[in-house]
C-alpha cells in the first residue's frame, strides 16, 4: 500500500499482507485502519500475481470497488487507473 497526503504525495509504504502461491486473505477495514492511522487521504494499492499475467481476477475486481466503497465512507480515496 502507498498512503498519500492530500497533494499525493507519499506518506509511507508498506507491505500490510503476504499471501502464498494462490491466495490471500484480506478485508478493506484492515487497509482503511491503516490508512486512518497514517491520516492518509488517498491510497494506492499494489500487489502480484505469481503467475506474471497482472490481468485482474474476479476475486480482485469484486475486493478493489469493496475497498473503495470502505475508503469512501471515511474520506479516503482509492487511486485507481
Amino acid at each position: 500500500m502507498l498512503f498519500l497526503d492530500v497533494r499525493h504525495q507519499l506518506i509511507v509504504d508498506r507491505e500490510l499482507f503476504r499471501g502464498t502461491l494462490s491466495r490471500i486473505q484480506v478485508e478493506p477495514r484492515q487497509i482503511s485502519r491503516a490508512a486512518l492511522h497514517r491520516r492518509a487521504l488517498s491510497m494506492v494499492l499494489c500487489h502480484t500475481h505469481t503467475s506474471g499475467d497482472p490481468t485482474p481476477s474476479a476475486d480482485d475486481l469484486v475486493f478493489t470497488q469493496r475497498l473503495e466503497e470502505a475508503g469512501r465512507l471515511m474520506g479516503i480515496r482509492l487511486v485507481t487507473t
